[in-house]
């Protein structure tokens, strides 16, 4: 009887374990991932408030001081901003490539409602 409980307890917790999703939603509310998503960022309160995603800021003194020891082929698509620069840069193929950047005449600029 006791090896029947057994069995029964595993065959429950490998279903459970099979069936689970590894999603995660950030939300004010709980709401749930969309489907497609691991990670899934809902900014909107009730208010109707949207807040964006803040990317890491670095300089290119501490993007090459700090981050080379940890980069591999694991490490492909992580991505920075760039302060010296004033860019976006992703890590591909063992190098910092630049995916935008703020035109020099915009540089200094501040949005008015900030």
């Amino acid at each position: 009887m006791k090896i029947l409980k057994k069995i029964t307890l595993v065959s429950l917790l490998l279903m459970y374990a099979l069936s689970a999703h590894s999603q995660v939603s950030i939300s004010p509310d709980g709401q749930d991932p969309h489907p497609s998503a691991v990670l899934d960022l809902i900014s909107d309160d009730e208010e109707g408030k949207g807040r964006g995603l803040l990317i890491p800021r670095l300089t290119e003194q501490q993007r090459d001081e700090n981050l080379y020891e940890h980069l591999d082929e694991d490490a492909e698509s992580l991505m920075i901003f760039n302060k010296t620069s004033n860019c976006f840069e992703v890590w591909i193929n063992d190098h910092w490539h630049q995916l935008w950047c703020l035109p020099k005449a915009c540089e200094g600029y501040e949005n008015e409602s900030s």
